[in-house]
C-alpha cells in the first residue's frame, strides 16, 4: 500500500503540536501522526512534551516485526500505546505542566501498511475522505470514535484496516470552527491528490480560508491511501 502525507500549522499565534514521523521497511509504509490542540501557553508546552515523547515511542518500536506480521504483535502495541499515553498524560497533570486538566488534548493515528491504530480524547475533529456516486464525500469520525471503550483517562483508540483510496483529516476545533464540509470536499478531493506536494498545496489552500475567517492556533494533518 502506498501512503501520502501532508501537514498545515498555522504559522502565527499557534499554541498547537503536532508529530509526523514515517519510514520503511522492505516497501511497507510505517507511520505514525499526533496532533495536540493548544489555545495557551501551557497547552502549547503540553503538547510539544507530548509529541517530544511519542517520537521517542516511535523509534522504539520492532519495526521488523510489526511489518512482518501486524496480526500478531498490533493487541500488544495498543495495550503499550494505551499505557504510555495515560502515564505521560497524569505525569503532566500531576508535574504541574497542564493544571487544572484532567487530560490532554491528543488525536492521531499508528499504522503499519494497511493496520492501524487511531486515538483521541478529543480536541479535535477527525474526518474521512473519500468518493462516493462520483463525487468527494466527507464524513466526521470523531462521534463514532468517542462511543469506543474508554481506556487511560478520556482516551479511546480503535484498531483496524486502511482502506484503499481513502484519507483521514486530523483538524484543531480552531481551524474546523471555521470551515464547512464543502470547504473540505472542494479543497481535499481524493481523486485530485495524486502526490504530497500537491497534497500539501492543497491542505495549505484549506488553512488560508481558515486564517481568512479568523482561525487561530490552527494545526491539521492528513494521510491519503493509495492502491
Amino acid at each position: 500500500m502506498n501512503l501520502i502525507t501532508a501537514v498545515y500549522w498555522q504559522a502565527f499565534q499557534n499554541h498547537s503540536a503536532l508529530l509526523l514521523q514515517q519510514c520503511q521497511y522492505k516497501f511497507i509504509p510505517i507511520c505514525l501522526f499526533v496532533l495536540c490542540p493548544g489555545q495557551n501557553e501551557s497547552q502549547g508546552m503540553a503538547g510539544a512534551y507530548l509529541t517530544g515523547q511519542l517520537l521517542q515511542w516511535f523509534r522504539r518500536q520492532p519495526f521488523k516485526r510489526l511489518a512482518r506480521n501486524p496480526d500478531k504483535y498490533f493487541s500488544s502495541l495498543e495495550e503499550n500505546l494505551e499505557h504510555f499515553l495515560g502515564q505521560l498524560s497524569g505525569d503532566l497533570i500531576s508535574g504541574g505542566l497542564a493544571p487544572h486538566m484532567q487530560s490532554i488534548p491528543i488525536s492521531g493515528i499508528f499504522s503499519v501498511d494497511d493496520h492501524f491504530l487511531l486515538f483521541s480524547n478529543g480536541g479535535l475533529k477527525i474526518f474521512s475522505l473519500n468518493k462516493n456516486l462520483g463525487h468527494g464525500h466527507v464524513q466526521c469520525l470523531t462521534d463514532s470514535i468517542e462511543n469506543e471503550k474508554t481506556t487511560a483517562g478520556s482516551l479511546k483508540i480503535r484498531q483496524g484496516i486502511l482502506q484503499r483510496k481513502v484519507g483521514l483529516l486530523f483538524i484543531t476545533d480552531t481551524f474546523s470552527q471555521q470551515l464547512t464540509e464543502q470547504d473540505i470536499r472542494e479543497c481535499l478531493y481524493v481523486d485530485e491528490l495524486c502526490g504530497e506536494e500537491q497534497m500539501q498545496r492543497h491542505l495549505q489552500e484549506l488553512g488560508r480560508r481558515g486564517e481568512a475567517l479568523g482561525g487561530r492556533d490552527m494545526a491539521a494533518g492528513m494521510l491519503l491511501t493509495r492502491s
